[in-house]
């Protein structure tokens, strides 16, 4: 793969602007993975973001991938509350004027473990919904990373920062971004995608290993 091809795998999410789903297909989706997904409590504080989920579609039908910061992981309640927030005036084609809600990315606060825990599990959600990733994949890398933050440090050496942790998440994607196919779909419904195959790859690998 030429680092022209790889640049492109990786290119910056705001660069392009995702389509966003059509509600009936984006309604379909949540219920066909609730009920696939148990034991979670689904709110729209726990739910992904129209735009999250949006832009990780975009991916799937692009065949490109790009880390996305915790920071842009935010719930549907947050988006909801910025679209209160962000209006805007639209002239419509008979000459009408109407207040509407402003389209684009929304923030969220990843500050602090269990913000950042949030953030990725919403995450796991909007890429399962995509299609780009199954929840199980990225949950178990996830899971990885705040195991190896939890574990004891021995006398004389420096606890892990939450800040390593987001290193080794964006190192991994860089890396599986190398090996990825242009088709980014899963042979078959309900098998694991290559996205899937490449996390589980590289998740134990000393090139993310140095990370933590």
């Amino acid at each position: 793969m030429s680092m022209g091809e790889i640049r492109q795998k990786m290119q910056p999410a705001s660069e392009h602007l995702a389509k966003p789903l059509p509600a009936s297909e984006r309604l379909a989706r949540a219920q066909r993975q609730q009920a696939r997904i148990t034991g979670l409590v689904y709110t729209p504080e726990t739910t992904p973001s129209h735009y999250l989920v949006d832009l990780f579609n975009d991916q799937l039908e692009q065949g490109t991938i790009s880390w996305v910061a915790p920071e842009k992981c935010a719930s549907r309640a947050e988006e909801m509350q910025q679209s209160k927030k962000d209006r805007a005036l639209q002239l419509t084609l008979d000459g009408q004027i109407k207040v509407q809600a402003k389209s684009g990315e929304v923030r969220c606060n990843a500050s602090t473990d269990s913000k950042l825990r949030a953030a990725w599990q919403r995450r796991s959600l909007a890429m399962d919904m995509a299609g780009l990733a199954t929840f199980i994949a990225v949950e178990r890398w996830v899971h990885h990373l705040f195991a190896t933050f939890a574990r004891e440090v021995p006398d004389g050496y420096a606890p892990i920062q939450l800040k390593q942790l987001v290193e080794a998440d964006k190192r991994l994607f860089m890396l599986a971004a190398e090996c990825l196919p242009a088709d980014l779909r899963a042979a078959r419904a309900g098998e694991e995608t290559p996205l899937d195959k490449q996390i589980g790859l590289l998740m134990y690998s000393p090139e993310i290993s140095q990370y933590l």
